[in-house]
């Protein structure tokens, strides 16, 4: 007996809302709608590409796919909603989903999707109970039930019959359809009791139900082609007559039963609807004129009688439309932009543009983001159908093997597309399976019937007839010139443009069906058994490296490193290291079940699977172009750089006019501009406004090259005293040591020398300094007599402890002031001590008066990027993708400090991009501390604001080429007017804000009293009056930290530090 236990895993997901940045991109297409369901004003639609929702009154449109939501697969196939309001859906092999106020909750398991598994048969009872039917089509002893009762799963076996359709009334009262044959199945036993068919009822010996379904009154309807019958009290009756070939059933919001079919005669019936006693059927006259030329397949209906049906060709806008009292009208449930979800192949051209092959023609997306489709008919109703696809690398233009199930003398076996203009090659009767364009101007192709030939100056040539070569399963030009092919058998075969040499696959004998000819020429050949490496001479086998897997695809990025793609166990990335595995589990790709992978001219990675097709954005730092330059501080004003006076310049920004990109400096006082083309543009130099420069701003240059020399700036300024205190703290776990990071940046001229407090949170422990320090108390740490140079940093490190974990959650705060002869300088950052983390996070503090998460307009906001290798492997290359918020002004952009060498670019939509090369970033298991990293720097929100605005963002972040890691996201909100959001209740305890300050403190308290204020020696400076409720405190005070003492009545406060900034 299969035993009765909880089978599935339970993952509760975040809001789709909170996926707005994936890396991913999905494209696909609604045509093939599998089912929908009307609650309200509201169509739900379940398609091969996903899911969409319209409101019919308001006209509110939403698409979840896999880039946007927890939605995976291959597409949703089912849809109900339960007795909670709760919507239910079942996705094509990624399994159960809910959604209530936009929180998902996934129920998934292995078995579910993979190939051989699927989830059918969705019901929810009048109690709340969810069940469906997990099947195993390749082996019935797997199937089973499923429940979903308050949240407790569990399987129910027993099935061994093959499901055909089910209908379940309770637990004890589930009744299949197998063939001719009626079980019912009782759940509380796991078994069989009952079964009707010829030997007992009116059933026909060979009357077959394809489809069952309850009515309203729980009576099983069993319609067959011949007639429709109906189960009820244990009996088999005849409801109606004719029947007929049911399709699929579906009710309406007031429980009416649609049976979606065909029938011939009598008139060609379209549809039954069944009220609990009666059926009206339904036929084409009844629906006709029809709004496309297609004959509708019905999918749902609602509580007023509409019903939605799939209407479409190719040409058509929409693919749903309502039938309502003799009215066609169009729903919208679009998923843009493929034509068609079966991508047989996708290939980037010279100019950037991505060209995906499908059954019904081609669709290509410009580099400018636009689409456009070429459907192609070549007769009989059948259009151009893209097997292979390859592009010119001369010319640029696109070659396509047409494999359309319509060969004829007529239709032509491979097209052209060069600037827009259609261009057919006759072959005769046909099918090309395999094209590849060469470097030479030869165009080689493959056909099962005509054999493998080119096309050279707008003349085919047969090479080898198809009687003398096997069955060629792909084909590939090596950078040589020398197609390499792999038939159906265990070989390899080479055609070098003079004669075919034949290699054997090696000792494993197996045959191959793909090749792929790697950056270094290696040839790769993907086998029935796994993936073999040929280096011209010999095999090596990589099949151990990529176990348990069926191969679709393979592809090579600009770092050497390899993405695998497989029919059914997603997508690998191996860097000759280690293997990553990438699924609908751990990442954001769409589903497991994947045709092929490909690179765009941008490194950008391009999956095509078994529905549509996803891209992965991968940052670029391999551009074929780069340009460096310096800026330095010139004291003899002359415009050149003298090495033994002047200074680079770090944190200083450059501008690229044309594509209005600034670059930052390092702390070598280098920037670096990437480039996809050898442009020509102007750079500048921002400057302070009492900055001068002493060379040409802005100067012109070129990239020529991967090391491009771009303009050195030089500049003169005054003497103004200014040091820059950055403070950046590990995250601080319970138990564990942690690193505070302290950077002290001298922006002036002259060497500046003082004295560094660093104050904090008496809760962690002080264990020890990278700087000698002078003094120690409780909370407290004096490095004495620092020096700094001229635009220089001055940067070390403090290590903690953290407390247990009966500290988790409490709130650390550490101040830092350096103080000079001139004035004291500040800076300030807080963080929760945590027990459990994500060690890749990103936080966001004010840096000027606050009050809890709202700060004034005019205040840069501080952004802290922190990241971790927790791999098993050194990082080599980390990038660190941030968008910034729309209210954020990337012109004000300043990096503060970077845990290691960073190039940082910003555009002026408000994309920054660090990255740190060769970073050689330890893994955690080899070195914890060494292990993390971080950026951090300043914004201004946009100037324009007013009132209250709220300013959200995340941030990617990829180790070397893996798929990247999206951070939390950091929210805050701005105002231009503090004590418009100051509303905190008085609960009898003091509340002061903001603080720091830049003079004005509002004073919260539930008794009057009175204040002293105290400097930085005990010495008092002001006292005043307090009353009860809200009070203002206008500090007249030149900055540097004061004490606040307040007496109320008989409670004498601990004094409160206020740090006064100007």
């Amino acid at each position: 007996m299969y035993p009765k236990t909880t089978l599935l895993l339970l993952f509760v997901l975040s809001g789709f809302c909170a996926k707005t940045q994936s890396p991913w991109t999905n494209y696909a297409n609604d045509r093939l709608i599998s089912d929908v369901f009307v609650t309200g004003n509201n169509v739900w639609v379940g398609s091969q590409g996903g899911l969409t929702r319209t409101n019919l009154l308001t006209g509110a449109f939403q698409t979840y796919l896999a880039s946007n939501s927890p939605i995976k697969g291959q597409g949703v196939t089912d849809i109900e909603k339960g007795t909670d309001q709760a919507m239910w859906f079942v996705s094509e092999n990624a399994g159960l989903f809910r959604m209530k106020s936009d929180v998902w909750t996934q129920y998934y398991d292995e078995i579910v999707v993979s190939r051989y598994h699927r989830i059918r048969e969705l019901q929810i009872l009048p109690n709340g109970d969810v069940w469906f039917f997990v099947e195993q089509y390749d082996d019935h002893s797997q199937d089973h039930l499923v429940r979903i009762r308050d949240g407790v799963v569990e399987s129910f076996a027993g099935l061994t019959i093959g499901v055909g359709s089910m209908v379940v009334i309770d637990e004890t009262r589930i009744y299949i359809a197998s063939g001719n044959y009626i079980y019912h199945y009782d759940a509380t036993l796991q078994n069989i009791v009952e079964s009707y068919s010829s030997a007992n009822s009116i059933i026909g010996s060979e009357e077959v139900f394809r489809w069952i379904i309850a009515d309203r009154n729980g009576a099983v309807i069993l319609p067959s082609e011949d007639r429709i019958l109906k189960l009820e009290n244990g009996i088999i009756t005849e409801l109606s007559t004719p029947g007929l070939l049911v399709s699929k059933s579906f009710k309406d919001g007031v429980g009416n039963v649609y049976l979606q079919g065909f029938r011939n005669e009598p008139n060609n019936i379209r549809l039954v609807k069944l009220d609990g006693t009666t059926a009206t059927y339904f036929k084409d006259a009844d629906f006709t004129p029809y709004p496309v030329s297609f004959t509708p397949l019905f999918r749902g209906a609602d509580s007023q009688g509409g019903l939605y049906a799939v209407l479409f060709n190719v040409d058509s806008e929409f693919t749903l439309y309502r039938f309502y009292e003799g009215t066609w009208a169009p729903v919208k449930s679009q998923i843009y932009p493929l034509l068609d979800n079966y991508q047989d192949d996708v290939q980037s051209d010279c100019m950037g543009n991505l060209w995906f092959g499908s059954l019904d023609g081609v669709d290509v997306k410009y580099a400018d983001g636009t689409w456009e489709h070429f459907s192609i008919e070549v007769g009989y109703g059948e259009y151009f159908s893209v097997w292979e696809m390859s592009v010119d690398p001369n010319t640029c233009d696109v070659w396509f093997a047409n494999n359309s199930n319509s060969p004829g003398p007529d239709v032509p076996g491979i097209i052209r597309i060069s600037n827009g203009i259609v261009t057919p090659f006759l072959l005769g009767d046909v099918n090309v399976s395999e094209i590849e364009a060469s470097a030479s101007g030869k165009v080689y192709f493959w056909s099962p019937l005509s054999g493998m030939g080119y096309i050279e100056n707008e003349q085919v040539h047969i090479l080898f007839d198809a009687d003398e070569l096997p069955f060629i399963m792909s084909m590939e030009l090596d950078h040589k010139g020398n197609l390499y092919l792999v038939p159906l058998g265990p070989e390899l075969m080479k055609y070098d443009g003079v004669q075919m040499t034949h290699y054997g696959l090696g000792e494993l004998g197996d045959y191959g069906y793909d090749v792929f000819v790697d950056n270094d020429d290696l040839v790769w050949v993907v086998c029935s058994a796994g993936i073999k490496q040929f280096d011209g001479a010999y095999w090596t086998d990589y099949s151990q490296v990529f176990p348990d897997s069926t191969f679709s695809g393979m592809v090579q990025d600009r770092k050497g490193n390899y993405w695998v793609s497989t029919w059914n166990d997603g997508l690998f990335y191996w860097d000759k290291q280690s293997v990553q595995k990438y699924n609908i589990v751990n990442s954001d790709i769409a589903t497991n079940f994947l045709r092929d992978v490909a690179l765009d001219p941008k490194g950008n990675l391009i999956v095509t699977q078994q529905v549509g097709a996803s891209v992965l954005e991968i940052p670029d730092i391999t551009a074929t172009y780069r340009g460096t330059g310096t800026v330095f501080f010139d004291y003899a004003k002359d415009g050149i750089f003298d090495q033994g006076t002047d200074i680079v310049v770090p944190g200083q920004k450059v501008l690229d006019t044309v594509r209005n990109i600034w670059a930052v400096t390092n702390s070598y006082g280098q920037y670096t501009f990437y480039n996809d083309a050898t442009d020509t543009s102007a750079f500048r130099q921002e400057l302070e406004s009492f900055a001068v420069s002493t060379t040409a701003n802005p100067q012109v240059a070129a990239f020529a090259d991967y090391n491009s020399p771009l303009p050195d700036f030089g500049f003169w300024m005054p003497y103004v005293p200014d040091v820059g205190v950055t403070i950046v703290s590990d995250v601080p776990v319970c138990n564990r040591g942690f690193k505070m990071h302290v950077y002290l940046r001298n922006k002036s001229l002259f060497t500046t020398t003082g004295h560094f407090t660093l104050s904090y949170t008496d809760l962690i422990t002080l264990v020890g300094s990278s700087m000698p320090f002078s003094q120690q108390t409780p909370g407290e740490v004096v490095f004495q007599d620092l020096s700094i140079p001229p635009f220089a940093v001055l940067d070390f490190t403090v290590q903690f402890t953290s407390p247990d974990f009966t500290a988790e959650g409490t709130p650390i705060r550490f101040e830092g002031i350096f103080d000079t002869d001139d004035s004291p300088f500040f800076g300030s950052t807080m963080d929760t001590v945590v027990c459990s983390y994500d060690p890749n996070d990103k936080k966001v503090e004010p840096t000027g008066e606050a009050y809890k998460d709202y700060s004034l307009i005019k205040d840069p906001l501080r952004y802290t990027i922190r990241f971790q290798n927790e791999g098993s492997y050194r990082a080599f290359d980390i990038t660190v993708i941030d968008t910034l918020d729309q209210y954020l002004d990337p012109s004000t952009f300043e990096v503060l400090a970077s845990s290691h060498e960073v190039e940082t670019t910003v555009t002026a939509d408000g994309i920054v991009t660090f990255i740190f090369r060769n970073i050689d970033l330890p893994a955690r298991s080899e070195d914890s501390l060494g292990s993390q990293g971080f950026v951090v720097f300043t914004i201004q929100p946009d100037s324009t604001l007013v009132g209250v605005s709220e300013i959200s963002n995340k941030a990617s972040i990829y180790f070397d080429f893996n798929l990247p890691i999206v951070t939390n996201t950091a929210e805050w909100h701005v105002t231009d007017n503090l004590a418009l959001v100051s509303t905190e209740e008085i609960h009898g305890d003091l509340f002061i804000y903001p603080n720091p300050t830049s003079g004005t403190v509002w004073l919260t308290m539930e008794d009057p009293g009175v204040y002293h204020i105290l400097d930085a020696t005990g010495r008092q400076i002001a006292e005043g009056l307090l009353q009860s409720g809200k009070n203002t405190l206008e500090l007249q005070t030149s900055p540097g930290v004061y004490y606040l003492q307040i007496l109320a009545g008989e409670t004498r406060y601990a004094p409160v530090k206020v740090v006064v900034m100007r």
